[in-house]
Order: structure tokens, then C-alpha cells, then sequence
């Protein structure tokens, strides 16, 4: 089937091929062990080569054969959920949706109901229903989809209260029937999760922080995309808070959750509380990522886009120039810099700089002549037609009139071919 996202990575919550400890194991529990461990590591490696049909193949083969496992054996629960990951890249929505029900029972048989892999599922079948909403406009298909985001936000929740002392710990559910080696590769696992939380420096409060900002801007997000602005407005100033907490003020990701913060607001109209995070999100970047950085320019450009719609035409001239100068230095896609720097025209022409105007004008159409996007290149010539109807250039606006025309028979002529 035609692959419908970008592939997500598979889980290293349980990885597949964790060590085995011999002396555990019976011979035939050896055995089988060997036969799990080799079709699940040829399923990664084909997910990772995004050969889906051959990945299910191996994975639903080391379902086969985990049957044979050791009682208690914790990694067929995490196939179940890889394979859910391989269901949903192909497509597969029933399956997936099953396959992720599945791996999410057996978490919870293993871990308890409040453990960050059963919160990671809840994330993952959110998605599968955006996903899936997204195609066949099904509104049951968004409930389920924010029911979800919910459920993975209380699991975290509940993880981040215990983590920063709001909330007794839990004790561990006793595993009674928890076989040798995969005490040992827990213990093994814990240890590495240790030491990679010490090497960033955080500690175990920052990280459930961290995973709880997750939970929190992907719920957002969804409400953000369907304007649902009233219950989006707040989870995003959490996110925020929590951030700050998990990577102090002087991250990257707050680079990102500032600007991210500030478009949702300018998509609304409210630009007050958009302008100070678009001028620290451009102050942190410049410092972090560079001030000719990609992510400097995407912000400078969106700070743009917000001055022209506060009729600042100055302040937006300044930016769009900015941003599209350090898109160029960067090589960034002639097409994307061409249809930016149409707005940026635009803005010169809403300050009588219509010489201006008209270079970078004909410099975009030049581009998209060039890269033969037809769509593109009317959007482009519709704005300089009107710019010469401003200056009174009716002949020349009427060829360009012509030649969107031109463009757009040579479109509908493609599109029936």
C-alpha cells in the first residue's frame, strides 16, 4: 500500500534483541529464543529499510515462535507493538488499531496501567486515528483520536507527580513470574537508562517532565489543527512550563516551543502575547542555532508574516529581507524562496517601493519558470498582475492575465490526461 507518514523508529523501551543470559534458559527455550531473535532482527532491519511487506512477514513469524518463550518473557510485547508501527506505515489502520491494543494490555499486565510504555501506546493510537481521521474525515475517528492524547497525558501525569514528590511512588507490580534473563536485561536496561539520563544531565523528574510536554503538545497540536483554540491555548502554556523545567531556558527545544507558541497565537489574531515569544525565540536561536541558521530564518520569516498583518510594513520588509538572504546563503529550495519572497514583494509594494518590488518579482518568476511548477508560478504571477495594475500598467498586467491562463488550460489538460 502507498505509504501514508514517515516511518516512526521503533521502540528501544524493549528492545528485541535484548542479551540473552544461557544459563537461564532450558535448551529448548535457547532454541526458540534464537529462532525470535533472528526473524525479529531481520524485521528492524527491513522496517528500517521501510520494506514494510517483509518486516510483517518476520515480525508475525517471531510472534510464531514466541509461544515457545520462557513464561514471562517481556519482547513479545514489544514486537506486537513494532508490528503495530508496521501495520500503520502500510496502512493497515485495523490492524494496527488491534495490534496496538494488544501490546498495550500486555504492558499493563507487566508494568501496571501508570508506566510510560502503556502512555507511549495511548500516543501512538492518537496518532493512528489523526492519521486515519485525516483520510476519511470521520469525526468519530478525532474522539477517539483526543481520547487517546488524554489517556497517554494522565499516565504521564501521574509519572511526573510521583518523580517530582506530588505523589506517593507506586510499588512495583511483583512479577512472579519473571524469568532469570529478563531480570537481568531489565536491570541491564535500568542501569543504561541511568547513565544516559546522567550523561544529558537530567534527572529522573526532568525526563517525565519532558515526556509529560510531549503528551501535552501533541493534544495541543490536535486541537490547534482542528481551531479549537479555547482548550489548545492553555495546554500549550503548560507545555512551556514543563519544558522549561526538563531543559532549563536555554534549549533548543524551547527555541522551537516559543515559535511554535507564537504561530498558534497569530493564526488566531492575537498578536500581543505572539511578539514576545517570536523576539525570544529569535534571540534564543540566533544564539543556539545561529543567526544564519535555518530555524533563525523560519522564525524571522513567521515574526514577518505577523508585523504585515499589524500593518508594520517596515518591520516586516526587514524581516522577510532577513530570512530570505539566509534561506539563499543556505541553499534552501529555490521554490520555497521564491514564494516567500512573493510576500516579501508584497509588502514593498504596501510601501510604494515598486521598482523594488518588481525585481524580486520577476527574480520569482524566473525561479518557478525555471522549476516548472505551474501552480506555483500562478500564485506568483497573480501577485505581480496586481502589482502592475497599482501601477497603472494595464498591458503588461493583461500578458500576465494571459499567461496564467496559458498555465492553467496546460494544468487541466495534465490533470485529465
Amino acid at each position: 500500500m502507498t505509504q501514508k507518514q514517515q516511518p516512526k523508529a521503533l521502540t528501544l523501551l524493549l528492545s528485541a534483541t535484548i542479551a540473552l543470559v544461557s544459563s537461564g534458559l532450558t535448551s529448548q527455550g535457547a532454541w526458540a529464543a534464537g529462532k525470535f531473535e533472528a526473524y525479529s532482527t531481520s524485521a528492524e532491519k527491513a522496517y528500517a529499510a521501510q520494506d514494510y511487506p517483509e518486516a510483517e512477514k518476520n515480525f508475525l513469524q517471531a510472534l510464531n515462535e514466541s509461544g515457545k518463550l520462557e513464561k514471562g518473557d517481556k519482547r513479545p510485547a514489544t514486537t506486537m507493538y513494532n508490528l503495530a508501527l508496521v501495520y500503520q506505515a502500510e496502512g493497515k489502520y485495523k490492524e494496527a488499531e488491534e495490534m496496538f491494543l494488544k501490546a498495550k494490555d500486555a504492558f499493563v499486565g507487566f508494568y501496571g496501567a501508570d508506566h510510560q510504555r502503556v502512555g507511549q501506546v495511548y500516543l501512538d493510537m492518537a496518532d493512528l486515528y489523526v492519521q486515519q481521521a485525516g483520510e476519511d474525515a470521520k469525526p468519530e475517528l478525532r474522539a477517539k483520536a483526543a481520547e487517546n492524547y488524554k489517556s497517554a497525558i494522565a499516565v504521564f501525569e501521574k509519572i511526573y507527580a510521583q518523580a517530582t514528590g506530588q505523589a506517593p511512588a507506586e510499588e512495583k507490580k511483583p512479577e512472579a513470574t519473571e524469568t532469570k534473563p529478563n531480570t537481568t536485561a531489565d536491570t541491564g536496561e535500568k542501569k543504561d537508562k541511568e547513565a544516559k539520563q546522567a550523561a544529558a544531565g537530567k534527572s529522573s523528574a526532568q525526563e517525565a517532565a519532558q515526556n509529560l510536554a510531549n503528551a501535552i503538545r501533541s493534544l495541543a497540536g490536535f486541537y490547534a489543527e482542528n481551531d479549537e483554540y479555547t482548550p489548545a491555548e492553555p495546554l500549550y502554556t503548560r507545555m512551556l512550563e514543563l519544558d522549561e523545567f526538563a531543559y532549563g531556558n536555554e534549549d533548543k527545544q524551547m527555541v522551537k516551543d516559543k515559535a511554535q507558541v507564537a504561530e498558534f497565537y497569530c493564526v488566531q489574531g492575537k498578536y500581543k502575547p505572539a511578539i514576545p515569544l517570536f523576539q525570544a525565540a529569535i534571540d534564543l536561536s540566533e544564539k543556539l542555532n545561529g543567526a544564519d541558521s535555518e530555524e533563525t530564518a523560519t522564525i524571522l520569516y513567521n515574526f514577518g508574516g505577523l508585523q504585515y498583518d499589524e500593518g508594520t510594513f517596515a518591520e516586516a520588509e526587514k524581516m522577510f529581507k532577513r530570512a530570505i538572504k539566509i534561506f539563499e546563503k543556505n541553499n534552501h529550495d529555490e521554490k520555497d524562496v521564491a514564494m516567500k519572497s512573493v510576500a516579501l514583494a508584497d509588502v514593498l509594494d504596501m510601501q510604494s517601493k515598486s521598482e523594488e518590488a518588481q525585481g524580486v518579482y520577476k527574480k520569482s518568476i524566473a525561479s518557478l519558470e525555471k522549476i516548472e511548477d505551474p501552480v506555483a508560478l500562478i500564485t506568483c504571477l497573480k501577485g505581480y498582475q496586481k502589482h502592475l495594475l497599482i501601477q497603472s500598467k494595464k498591458d503588461e498586467a493583461t500578458k500576465v492575465g494571459l499567461r496564467i491562463k496559458e498555465l492553467k488550460a496546460e494544468a487541466n489538460k495534465k490533470s485529465q490526461e
